[in-house]
């Protein structure tokens, strides 16, 4: 099941049927357990690997999934199975990031599913100049 908070839906042939006040959400966790790869360009795109459970079983369902950088630079969903995301990195901004050697800043990529998220620690590597 995809990540996000589910009411259960039941419907008879005249409709949708009102649930009593009782009723609870079932919350379903977004996991990451690996991104390959850890390492990735400033140019970016780099097809990134995310591995894990409460993914969508496809990238054409109507779930909100959103990958991003804290730059703001996003990860293109490419396709999406229950147990995988691959998505294509942008061109990452690091103006006004302290750059230090080996040439290498420490990001958090942050994975958003329903409004469920989760973060990963990714390394970017600025151009040597």
């Amino acid at each position: 099941m995809v990540a996000g908070s589910w009411l259960p839906k039941i419907t008879t042939v005249v409709g949708l049927v009102p649930l009593d006040a009782g009723v609870t959400a079932h919350d379903v966790s977004l996991v990451v357990s690996t991104s390959t790869p850890s390492t990735i360009t400033q140019s970016g795109g780099e097809t990134l690997q995310l591995l894990g459970t409460g993914f969508p079983a496809s990238s054409s369902t109507e779930d909100v999934v959103e990958i991003t950088l804290d730059d703001g630079t996003p990860c293109n969903l490419v396709s999406s199975t229950p147990t995988e995301l691959t998505c294509q990195m942008g061109t990452i901004n690091l103006s006004g990031a302290l750059i230090t050697e080996p040439n290498t800043e420490q990001m958090t990529l942050t994975i958003s599913i329903n409004g469920v998220s989760v973060s990963s620690s990714m390394i970017v590597g600025a151009p040597r100049l």
